[in-house]
Order: C-alpha cells, then structure tokens, then sequence
C-alpha cells in the first residue's frame, strides 16, 4: 500500500513532512514524498522515494505582488488588491504544478496533502482514497483567535475572529485561481467545479479528512470550538544524526566564552531591513557590540566578501536542533521550523516577521511569554535589535520560562502521535500496512 505525500512550499514547510513520511515508513508503509524536484536529496536522506512535481513557490515569490500579500506590515485591503495581480502572475505556475500534482498522485492508496498544495484536496476527492489534511500553522476557523493572515492585528472578539477565518478561506480560492482550478477538476480530473467559497470551509464541516497540525499544543491549544477530527499532534521533527559533531572551530568558538546570541533570517536574510548584505551583515554586528555579547550569524555566500569580528562566527549549514542547545538565545524571521528548534532547546527569541505565518508565530511565543513583543522588519536597525537582546538576557524570569517551556515540548512525540492517529483512521477502514 502506498502513501504519497503532496507539500509544497519553501524548506520549512516542506522538512515536518518528510519527518512524517519518515515515520511513516518506520511503521511498514509505503512512503513517496511529492514534491518540488528541489528537494530530491533532503528526501533521499530520510529513505524516501520522491515523485517530482514541478512549480517551485521560489519560482513566483519574489515578484511585487507576491511581497505585497505576503508582507506582515501592508495593510489588509491592500494585501487582498494585490491577491488577483499575485493569481494572475501565477497561471502557469500553478498549471504545471496541478498537472504534476495529479500525474506524481494517481495512484495513491492513501493521499496526505498540505494545505499548500493547489491539486491536494480535489485529488482526494477524484481517487475516493483515505486522505488527511496537513498544515504547519493553524487553519481551522475558531472564535477564539483570528487567523494567522491577520494574527498582527487585535483581536476584536469572536464575530471579528470568525470573520478574518471567512476571509482566508476565500483567499484559498479566489478568482483568476478558482476559475484556473475549475476547468482542471473538469478536464483533468472529471469533477464538478466548486463554489466561489472553495473547499477550506468543507474541511470544517466533515469528518471525511481528518486535518493534522504539525505544532505543539502548548504554544497553541486546541481551540474548544474545533471539530474533533482537527487534532495538533506536536512538531513533526526529523530525527537527529547522532553521528553528527560541530566543526573544530565552531567547537572552538563556543568553548572560548560565554553561549553566543544566535542570529539568522533564513530565507529572507535578503530582505531583512532593506539592507545590502554587507550593511545587514554590519548592523548586526554592531547590535552585538552594543548588547556587549558574541555572536553566531547564519551567512550565506552573500558575505563571502565581509570580514566578521572575532566575536562574531559564521555560520554556514548548521543543525538547529544541535546548535540552539548551545546558545543563549535566538533571533530569526519567526518561521515555523526554526521557531519550533528555538522552543524545543529552550531558549528565549526574539522574531522578526516578515510574511505568512511567521506574524502569528511571532505573537504565540510573545504570549507564551518566551519573547518580547517582535521587530517590525521596516523597524530593524542596530539599536532596535541590540534593545531587544538585552531586554531577553537581562530577564531571568524569561529564560526560566523558556528552559520548563522547552522540557514540556520535549516530550511531545509529534510523529508518533501523528502515525497513530493515521493507523486509527486507516484501521477503521480497514486498511492496514
């Protein structure tokens, strides 16, 4: 019996679902990832097969309608004016990314897809198979917590809440992309169109595809007013290389003094503050200096040409799981993984969001009481940042929060609890590996 896995997205949507397949197979199953060609080898690593599926999001990410819906500090009708540009953009890429989509899928026993994935759900509904539904941040509409697109903004009560909820699930589906997916569900797929509301709504209403969430309940509670197939299982992480050790300068570094601040922006070091890397690269050196700490600065070839101070090591690719053990705390854009390694390791943050979900996660751990509120990315400078530093290292109280935070998540089994809600549901239809 074979699962395919459908994701799409960037490398920290797309590594809890290698994990997941990765357990997946541990428990007997026939596991394919598909995915983004992109990520062949992150998939062989964890021995998987991957069936391609072409239309990487780096593809159209990078255009000015593309940064507009997706920027935290753009306002909400502005972000929404930019959707249809954004659809627009995307034509092709989505058209070749439904038909791989469908072509990698066909012949599932079992289908898992993201809510990413533009072809998932209406595959499920094509092939008839058991599905279930994955995501990394929260998409179930609530009253008590608006949704993660509008997480930035106050929270205005349950009629507010349910309303922003209403206003994503018909950005899933809004016009030219509706109208794209509905000749595909009609020529490829031989299935009626849908409604302008779309399916997200759907997903709330019917036990048909249990949804799973690859996050920690303690940073996010199940909502009481969610349905009882929407279930968080904990982070999905991927298992460690216990062969894996540090470079002998990195462990050099890290013996010469106190633990260092950790700073990395991932994938969007290239917009953080508007700055050429040299000049980002500067700023934060300079917050260092000001906070009185050492350093450990995530780089990437960008600053091959940029002489660190000895106070300050460079980073290239390194495991979060083990380095954020061995730091004082982190600073990064609020992405999912990376946030899910910090609260793991039990180390204080400070975020600053960019875009997506990285807002909301920014706001959890604000009010898990693991971070201080976060930097406006437009408001990141030196002084903003070096602030922010001492403001985290000079509250005990914060740190302690984060050691007992950090133990509670460490005993989360994310995979696990995931893999065995699966076999339940698999079970009961019976089907087994």
């Amino acid at each position: 019996m074979k699962i395919t896995i459908l994701v799409y997205g960037s490398l920290g949507d797309v590594q809890p679902y290698v994990a997941l397949g990765a357990g997946l197979k541990r428990a007997g199953y026939d596991v394919e990832i598909a995915a983004d060609p992109y990520y062949a080898s992150l998939v062989a690593g964890f021995g998987l097969t991957l069936a391609p599926v072409p239309g990487s999001p780096i593809e159209i990410f990078e255009s000015e309608a593309a940064q507009t819906v997706a920027d935290s500090e753009a306002g909400v009708f502005k972000r929404i004016s930019a959707y249809g540009a954004f659809n627009r953009e995307m034509k092709e890429h989505i058209a070749k990314n439904l038909a791989g989509s469908w072509t990698a899928c066909r012949d599932a026993d079992v289908l898992i897809f993201s809510f990413n994935a533009f072809g998932g759900y209406h595959i499920a509904e094509k092939l008839g198979v058991p599905a279930f539904a994955v995501a990394i941040a929260p998409f179930t509409r609530t009253r008590t917590m608006p949704s993660i697109n509008f997480a930035p903004r106050p929270n205005l009560g349950a009629a507010y809440n349910i309303l922003t909820h209403s206003l994503t699930e018909r950005l899933f589906f809004m016009p030219p992309t509706s109208k794209q997916i509905n000749l595909w569900r009609k020529d490829s797929l031989d299935l009626k169109p849908l409604p302008a509301k779309g399916y997200m709504r759907q997903l709330s209403l019917t036990s048909e595809i249990p949804i799973l969430y690859s996050f920690s309940p303690e940073l996010v509670p199940p909502p009481s007013d969610w349905p009882e197939w929407a279930h968080i299982t904990g982070y999905w992480f991927p298992e460690t290389d216990a062969e894996w050790h540090p470079p002998q300068d990195l462990a050099d570094f890290l013996a010469a003094g106190p633990p260092p601040v950790y700073i990395g922006f991932g994938s969007m070091s290239s917009k953080a503050n508007g700055k050429a890397p040299k000049e980002r690269l500067q700023m934060i050196f300079d917050a260092l200096a000001q906070a009185g700490e050492r350093g450990i600065v995530s780089a990437g070839v960008d600053a091959d040409a940029v002489t660190f101070p000895s106070t300050v090591f460079r980073a290239a690719s390194l495991p979060h799981e083990w380095l954020f053990q061995h730091v004082s705390m982190t600073v990064h854009h609020g992405g999912c993984g990376t946030t899910a390694q910090s609260v793991r390791a039990g180390v204080p943050l400070v975020l600053v969001p960019f875009m997506w979900d990285q807002p909301f996660w920014a706001r959890r751990v604000e009010s898990a009481g693991l971070a201080p509120a976060p930097i406006p990315h437009k408001r990141l400078n030196s002084q903003t940042l070096a602030q922010a530093i001492r403001r985290v290292l000079d509250d005990p109280a914060m740190r302690d929060r984060a050691r007992q935070f950090g133990a509670k998540v460490r005993e989360e089994n994310g995979v696990a609890t995931a893999v065995a809600l699966i076999q339940e549901r698999l079970r009961a239809k019976g089907i087994a590996p």
